[in-house]
């Protein structure tokens, strides 16, 4: 409840912030995504009141786990911290490049920092821009670390709330985490990152065949 609040108060400020550069009607051209969109921030202000902005880290774990390929997860910080850790299937890109980066309209697009303050500002951008599939990792990094990788669970779960432990046990030890039943939760210090997977190389941009010419 705490991170939708956080993320709604963020979103109405940069959504103001939006709607001053862009315009309610303005038009925005992309030569990857074929011509101009129109920009609509009342209508992305009702997308981020319905949530459609956000993916928890819960189901972009599924994902992983399950060996999908129909996304992309782009990780927008830092180089030195994607050295240090960085989530499976993830493509590093800088935020001031992701302009020129090869993502397209058509596909889902997950976006994640460390929170996700600096993964908003380029989602609203890639949704004023048409790319309908684009979502950030509700709380970051942050939010997978205490979620996926080192989630906590009280004694005594009985019935589907135990089952649920049980497959959050599974994800964790498979993504290289550690869950804890009981007892205190484990504090920042004393997390045991996975080794960070190799760099996954970005999508290269589909070439247009040249026509044959006639005779």
């Amino acid at each position: 409840m705490g991170s939708a609040k956080r993320w709604m108060g963020r979103m109405e400020v940069k959504l103001g912030l939006l709607a001053l550069v862009l315009g309610v009607a303005a038009l925005v051209g992309d030569p990857r995504g074929g011509g101009s969109v129109p920009v609509d921030p009342r209508a992305l202000a009702r997308e981020v009141e319905a949530g459609a902005g956000r993916l928890a880290p819960e189901e972009l774990a599924a994902w992983i786990v399950e060996g999908r390929s129909d996304y992309r997860l782009l990780d927008l910080r830092g180089d030195a911290a994607v050295d240090t850790y960085r989530i499976p299937t993830a493509e590093v890109v800088r935020p001031t490049e992701l302009d020129e980066y090869p993502v397209y309209r058509n596909e889902r697009i997950v976006l994640y920092a460390d929170d996700d303050l600096a993964a908003a500002e380029l989602w609203l951008l890639l949704r004023a821009r048409g790319y309908r599939g684009a979502t950030v990792l509700d709380g970051g990094l942050d939010a997978w670390k205490e979620r996926v990788l080192f989630p906590r669970f009280p004694e005594g779960l009985t019935g589907e709330a135990a089952l649920a432990a049980q497959r959050a046990l599974s994800v964790a030890e498979a993504l290289g985490g550690q869950a804890t039943i009981g007892g205190e939760a484990l504090q920042e210090a004393e997390f045991a990152l996975p080794e960070p997977p190799p760099v996954v190389a970005a999508a290269p941009v589909a070439k247009k065949r040249k026509k044959k010419e006639g005779c």
